[in-house]
């Protein structure tokens, strides 16, 4: 399967695939516990989400990852919000952020990954790309 940027996910036989550079924030027991952002590499398909470093170490060694975290019906991503996180108050560093949380029906969702990226329409791509592989496991939806 070939690359693409992250404009539209690319779906083949139902199966949706993004990749592209982001920021995350890592998550313990539902909460936040990365004070900084860091940069990565982002891949989603065949319902798992892979988090490599950096491009050129997805494409060089697939099993190198950062995190891996399979993708269940549980799995969605929650809205997202614009936030400006410079401590520059000259400078502008805004992100559109959304969290990757488990929601079991039972419970409040638990945050597992916070996702920051420069621009709306790619953390838009990344929310497709998740509702799409996590729908495969729901029957209820067809």
């Amino acid at each position: 399967m070939s690359y693409s940027s992250l404009n539209d996910p690319v779906i083949e036989d139902g199966r949706a695939f993004a990749a592209g550079n982001v920021c995350a924030k890592f998550c313990s027991m539902g909460f936040v516990t990365s004070s900084k952002w860091f940069s990565c590499y982002i891949k989603i398909l065949d319902g798992i989400l892979h988090l490599y470093a950096d491009e050129k170490s997805s494409q060089e060694d697939p099993q190198n990852v950062v995190l891996k975290i399979s993708l269940s019906k549980y799995h969605r991503a929650s809205a997202i919000k614009r936030k400006n996180y410079s401590t520059d108050p000259a400078k502008i560093a805004e992100f559109y952020c959304f969290y990757l949380e488990v929601d079991n029906g039972m419970f409040s969702p638990t945050k597992e990954l916070k996702i920051g990226c420069v621009n709306r329409p790619t953390a838009e791509t990344l929310i497709k790309a998740i509702d799409v592989n996590t729908r495969k496991f729901d029957a209820s939806i067809v």
